[in-house]
Protein backbone atom coordinates (compact mmCIF):
# COMPACT_ATOMS: atom_id res chain seq x y z
CA UNK A 1 0.00 0.00 0.00
CA UNK A 2 1.21 3.43 -0.42
CA UNK A 3 1.38 4.35 3.04
CA UNK A 4 3.65 1.29 3.57
CA UNK A 5 6.62 2.86 0.95
CA UNK A 6 9.65 4.12 1.88
CA UNK A 7 10.89 7.16 1.51
CA UNK A 8 13.21 6.23 -1.62
CA UNK A 9 9.97 4.65 -3.31
CA UNK A 10 8.32 7.75 -3.12
CA UNK A 11 11.29 9.44 -4.55
CA UNK A 12 11.25 6.74 -7.43
CA UNK A 13 7.73 6.89 -8.18
CA UNK A 14 8.07 11.42 -8.39
CA UNK A 15 10.93 10.75 -10.31
CA UNK A 16 8.81 8.09 -13.14
CA UNK A 17 6.44 10.70 -13.26
CA UNK A 18 8.72 13.14 -14.34
CA UNK A 19 10.09 11.50 -17.14
CA UNK A 20 9.07 12.89 -20.55
CA UNK A 21 7.02 9.92 -22.13
CA UNK A 22 8.44 8.35 -25.39
CA UNK A 23 6.76 9.99 -28.49
CA UNK A 24 5.53 8.32 -30.99
CA UNK A 25 4.99 9.90 -34.46
CA UNK A 26 1.69 9.32 -36.13
CA UNK A 27 1.45 7.31 -39.43
CA UNK A 28 -0.41 8.11 -42.21
CA UNK A 29 -2.24 4.72 -41.58
CA UNK A 30 -3.48 6.17 -37.72
CA UNK A 31 -4.07 9.46 -39.24
CA UNK A 32 -6.51 8.05 -41.82
CA UNK A 33 -7.39 5.11 -39.87
CA UNK A 34 -6.73 1.75 -42.42
CA UNK A 35 -3.43 1.21 -43.92
CA UNK A 36 -2.38 3.74 -46.41
CA UNK A 37 -0.03 1.66 -49.17
CA UNK A 38 -3.02 -0.51 -50.43
CA UNK A 39 -4.86 2.75 -50.40
CA UNK A 40 -2.44 4.62 -52.01
CA UNK A 41 -1.71 2.32 -54.66
CA UNK A 42 -5.65 2.18 -55.80
CA UNK A 43 -5.98 6.16 -55.68
CA UNK A 44 -5.77 8.77 -58.22
CA UNK A 45 -3.56 11.28 -56.93
CA UNK A 46 -4.54 15.22 -57.68
CA UNK A 47 -3.15 18.51 -57.34
CA UNK A 48 -5.87 20.43 -55.04
CA UNK A 49 -6.01 24.51 -54.42
CA UNK A 50 -9.02 24.97 -51.68
CA UNK A 51 -8.41 28.96 -52.22
CA UNK A 52 -10.71 29.36 -55.93
CA UNK A 53 -9.92 32.99 -55.60
CA UNK A 54 -6.42 32.51 -55.01
CA UNK A 55 -6.09 30.03 -57.97
CA UNK A 56 -7.96 31.77 -60.13
CA UNK A 57 -6.08 35.77 -59.81
CA UNK A 58 -2.80 33.47 -60.44
CA UNK A 59 -4.21 32.09 -63.74
CA UNK A 60 -5.15 35.56 -64.55
CA UNK A 61 -1.99 37.05 -63.85
CA UNK A 62 -0.38 34.22 -66.18
CA UNK A 63 -2.50 34.41 -69.57
CA UNK A 64 -2.47 38.22 -69.18
CA UNK A 65 1.70 37.51 -69.59
CA UNK A 66 1.32 34.83 -72.36
CA UNK A 67 -1.08 37.31 -74.03
CA UNK A 68 1.47 40.10 -73.86
CA UNK A 69 3.70 37.38 -75.25
CA UNK A 70 1.77 36.11 -78.07
CA UNK A 71 1.53 40.24 -79.38
CA UNK A 72 5.28 40.60 -79.48
CA UNK A 73 5.42 37.00 -81.77
CA UNK A 74 2.76 38.78 -83.83
CA UNK A 75 5.25 41.38 -84.83
CA UNK A 76 7.12 39.57 -87.39
CA UNK A 77 3.73 37.89 -89.45
CA UNK A 78 2.55 41.85 -89.53
CA UNK A 79 5.70 42.90 -90.87
CA UNK A 80 5.41 40.37 -93.57
CA UNK A 81 2.21 40.92 -94.31
CA UNK A 82 3.11 44.47 -94.68
CA UNK A 83 5.91 43.94 -96.87
CA UNK A 84 3.70 41.33 -99.54
CA UNK A 85 1.12 44.31 -99.55
CA UNK A 86 4.06 46.76 -100.62
CA UNK A 87 5.84 44.47 -102.85
CA UNK A 88 2.52 42.82 -104.19
CA UNK A 89 4.41 39.84 -103.85
CA UNK A 90 3.65 36.24 -101.78
CA UNK A 91 5.80 35.51 -98.84
CA UNK A 92 4.57 31.90 -97.84
CA UNK A 93 7.67 30.89 -96.52
CA UNK A 94 7.73 33.86 -94.19
CA UNK A 95 4.66 33.27 -93.39
CA UNK A 96 5.29 30.15 -92.43
CA UNK A 97 7.99 30.03 -90.30
CA UNK A 98 5.74 33.32 -88.34
CA UNK A 99 3.18 31.07 -87.73
CA UNK A 100 5.20 27.89 -86.36
CA UNK A 101 6.78 30.00 -83.99
CA UNK A 102 3.35 31.42 -82.83
CA UNK A 103 1.98 28.36 -82.03
CA UNK A 104 4.22 27.98 -78.76
CA UNK A 105 2.92 31.20 -76.83
CA UNK A 106 -0.73 30.09 -78.23
CA UNK A 107 -0.42 27.05 -76.95
CA UNK A 108 0.89 27.79 -73.39
CA UNK A 109 -2.01 30.81 -73.04
CA UNK A 110 -4.34 27.65 -74.01
CA UNK A 111 -3.24 25.10 -71.39
CA UNK A 112 -3.19 28.15 -68.80
CA UNK A 113 -6.62 28.66 -69.54
CA UNK A 114 -7.19 24.87 -69.08
CA UNK A 115 -5.81 24.89 -65.88
CA UNK A 116 -7.93 23.72 -62.68
CA UNK A 117 -8.16 24.07 -59.18
CA UNK A 118 -7.98 20.17 -58.76
CA UNK A 119 -5.78 18.54 -61.55
CA UNK A 120 -4.55 15.44 -62.07
CA UNK A 121 -0.93 15.46 -60.49
CA UNK A 122 0.42 12.41 -62.89
CA UNK A 123 -0.36 12.57 -66.61
CA UNK A 124 1.69 12.87 -69.94
CA UNK A 125 -0.77 15.26 -70.65
CA UNK A 126 0.87 16.98 -67.73
CA UNK A 127 4.01 19.56 -68.20
CA UNK A 128 5.18 18.98 -64.97
CA UNK A 129 4.29 15.80 -62.99
CA UNK A 130 4.35 14.84 -59.20
CA UNK A 131 4.52 11.44 -57.93
CA UNK A 132 4.54 9.55 -54.73
CA UNK A 133 6.83 6.39 -53.98
CA UNK A 134 7.20 4.51 -51.30
CA UNK A 135 10.58 3.59 -49.68
CA UNK A 136 11.65 2.00 -46.49
CA UNK A 137 8.40 2.41 -45.01
CA UNK A 138 8.02 5.94 -45.82
CA UNK A 139 6.62 8.30 -48.32
CA UNK A 140 8.54 9.85 -51.13
CA UNK A 141 7.31 12.17 -53.79
CA UNK A 142 9.22 14.26 -56.88
CA UNK A 143 8.39 16.14 -59.88
CA UNK A 144 9.57 15.19 -63.53
CA UNK A 145 8.07 16.28 -67.19
CA UNK A 146 5.17 14.56 -68.99
CA UNK A 147 5.53 13.11 -72.48
CA UNK A 148 3.99 16.52 -73.48
CA UNK A 149 6.43 19.33 -72.09
CA UNK A 150 9.19 16.65 -73.63
CA UNK A 151 7.09 16.87 -77.29
CA UNK A 152 7.20 20.92 -76.61
CA UNK A 153 10.34 21.07 -76.36
CA UNK A 154 11.03 19.36 -79.47
CA UNK A 155 8.50 21.78 -81.12
CA UNK A 156 10.29 24.59 -79.86
CA UNK A 157 13.57 23.53 -81.40
CA UNK A 158 12.23 22.86 -84.94
CA UNK A 159 9.99 26.08 -84.76
CA UNK A 160 12.64 28.02 -84.16
CA UNK A 161 14.86 26.66 -86.71
CA UNK A 162 12.41 27.27 -89.26
CA UNK A 163 11.73 30.25 -88.82
CA UNK A 164 15.56 31.31 -88.75
CA UNK A 165 15.73 29.48 -92.13
CA UNK A 166 12.54 30.87 -93.79
CA UNK A 167 13.70 33.98 -95.32
CA UNK A 168 16.53 31.56 -97.34
CA UNK A 169 13.66 30.68 -100.25
CA UNK A 170 13.66 34.84 -100.32
CA UNK A 171 16.89 35.19 -100.09
CA UNK A 172 17.73 33.57 -102.79
CA UNK A 173 14.83 33.64 -105.25
CA UNK A 174 13.87 36.11 -107.73
CA UNK A 175 12.22 39.18 -105.36
CA UNK A 176 13.02 42.44 -105.66
CA UNK A 177 16.84 43.87 -103.86
CA UNK A 178 15.06 45.92 -101.27
CA UNK A 179 12.80 43.42 -100.15
CA UNK A 180 15.55 41.07 -99.67
CA UNK A 181 17.72 43.62 -98.06
CA UNK A 182 14.88 44.20 -95.49
CA UNK A 183 14.07 40.48 -94.77
CA UNK A 184 17.77 39.36 -94.73
CA UNK A 185 18.55 42.20 -91.91
CA UNK A 186 15.55 42.62 -90.38
CA UNK A 187 14.71 38.76 -89.71
CA UNK A 188 18.00 37.47 -88.26
CA UNK A 189 18.49 40.90 -86.27
CA UNK A 190 14.45 40.38 -84.45
CA UNK A 191 15.38 36.60 -84.46
CA UNK A 192 18.48 36.92 -82.80
CA UNK A 193 17.55 39.95 -80.03
CA UNK A 194 14.58 39.27 -79.43
CA UNK A 195 12.72 35.61 -80.58
CA UNK A 196 15.84 33.52 -79.68
CA UNK A 197 15.99 34.56 -75.99
CA UNK A 198 12.39 34.65 -75.43
CA UNK A 199 11.66 31.32 -77.56
CA UNK A 200 14.73 29.22 -75.24
CA UNK A 201 13.24 30.54 -72.06
CA UNK A 202 9.90 29.98 -72.49
CA UNK A 203 7.98 28.02 -69.59
CA UNK A 204 4.84 27.44 -67.98
CA UNK A 205 4.32 29.55 -64.35
CA UNK A 206 3.60 26.37 -62.67
CA UNK A 207 0.83 26.91 -59.60
CA UNK A 208 2.60 25.87 -56.54
CA UNK A 209 -0.60 23.61 -55.21
CA UNK A 210 -0.48 23.46 -51.52
CA UNK A 211 -2.79 20.15 -51.40
CA UNK A 212 -2.82 16.71 -52.80
CA UNK A 213 -6.22 14.56 -52.91
CA UNK A 214 -6.03 10.49 -53.16
CA UNK A 215 -8.67 9.67 -54.97
CA UNK A 216 -10.94 6.02 -53.94
CA UNK A 217 -14.54 4.95 -55.07
CA UNK A 218 -15.82 5.55 -51.78
CA UNK A 219 -13.56 7.75 -50.14
CA UNK A 220 -10.29 10.19 -50.81
CA UNK A 221 -7.62 11.60 -48.47
CA UNK A 222 -6.68 15.38 -48.64
CA UNK A 223 -3.06 15.84 -47.68
CA UNK A 224 -2.57 19.51 -47.08
CA UNK A 225 0.23 21.48 -44.79
CA UNK A 226 1.55 17.70 -43.16
CA UNK A 227 -2.17 16.80 -42.25
CA UNK A 228 -3.44 13.67 -43.84
CA UNK A 229 -7.63 13.50 -43.44
CA UNK A 230 -10.11 11.03 -44.95
CA UNK A 231 -13.49 11.62 -46.33
CA UNK A 232 -16.12 9.74 -47.08
CA UNK A 233 -18.10 10.10 -50.22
Amino acid sequence: MAENKSVIEHLEDIEESLKPKEYKPQTISDMIGEPFDPYMDSSTVYYFEPDERKFNKHKKKQCNSLTILAVVYLLPLLEHLILSFIFKTNLFWLFMGDLLLLLCPIFYLIYGFKQKSKKIANSKWNLKNHVFYKYEDKLGSEDNKGLLAKLLLVYKIISLLLFALSAVPILLGGYDDTLKAIIGRGKYIFALAVILPLHINMSFSYYRYPAYIFDNEKSYVLYQYGTWKKFEK
